[in-house]
């Protein structure tokens, strides 16, 4: 089994660079799913060998497996989101569900992740891939590296009924950061703390009714906090 979820681990990182280099370089979907079939990503053929995989295992008896290949599905289909480059709070709740699980089995279960969702905000739309950084960064830059076995995410979505804004939290209780990391970490790009790209397209996408807030402490963790507006589907400025 761990050659299987390596396998498919590799070809997640390598989607999330394709789709990265696209909003990086704000060319159009149709230049980014070139650059899919060039790199032989065929999204019917992944999810046909996902489902076959599934098959197998039940008939094998490997549950564990058959719940790898559907975890697997899940944040392929939210995360390639049939081309679109919005996606709403609902499919981008179970996109960071699906990747947090898939990393539970990596890390042999040995962090816990705390969900607290208003579920009345999930069909409102933001930008596709905002919140794996974060929870990527959380893992590797956070718990990963601390001694202490208390590994701890959580993640909320609420709205403030004054502003209208909607608000999520991503917070660890991992090694955080120090004053100066703290300072330029929207500076970094993908290959540091990746949270720039995000940073970039969130306020392209939602001007300056967007705001991000990182707050760290070292020895007690990490928590990103955005706000954004809320978008209807159909209202966004997707082409």
């Amino acid at each position: 089994m761990g050659i299987l979820i390596n396998s498919y681990n590799h070809m997640m990182q390598r989607i999330q660079e394709l789709i990265r280099e696209n909003y990086e370089t704000q060319i159009a979907r149709k230049e980014f799913e070139m650059k899919a079939l060039q790199a032989q990503i065929n999204p019917h053929f992944l999810y046909n060998s996902l489902s076959m995989i599934n098959w197998k295992a039940i008939e094998a008896g490997e549950e564990e497996i058959s719940q790898v290949t559907l975890a697997l599905s899940a944040f392929y289909r939210t995360t390639l989101n049939k081309g679109r480059t919005w996606i709403s709070l609902r499919l981008a709740l179970q996109n960071i569900q699906a990747y947090v699980q898939l990393q539970l089995w990596m890390h042999d279960n040995d962090f816990n992740a705390h969900y607290d969702v208003d579920e009345k905000l999930l069909d409102y739309e933001l930008p596709s891939l905002i919140f794996q950084p974060f929870v990527e960064n959380a893992l590797e830059h956070g718990l990963d590296i601390k001694e202490d076995p208390d590994h701890q995410i959580w993640f909320r979505i609420w709205e403030d009924p004054q502003t209208d804004l909607i608000y999520v939290s991503i917070r660890d209780n991992g090694v955080g950061m120090d004053t100066d990391t703290l300072a330029h970490v929207l500076e970094y790009h993908a290959t540091g703390y990746g949270v720039k790209n995000v940073n970039d397209r969130m306020k392209l996408s939602f001007g300056e009714a967007y705001t991000i807030q990182i707050k760290s402490e070292q020895g007690k963790g990490t928590e990103v906090l955005l706000h954004f507006p809320k978008v209807q589907k159909g209202e966004s400025n997707e082409s």
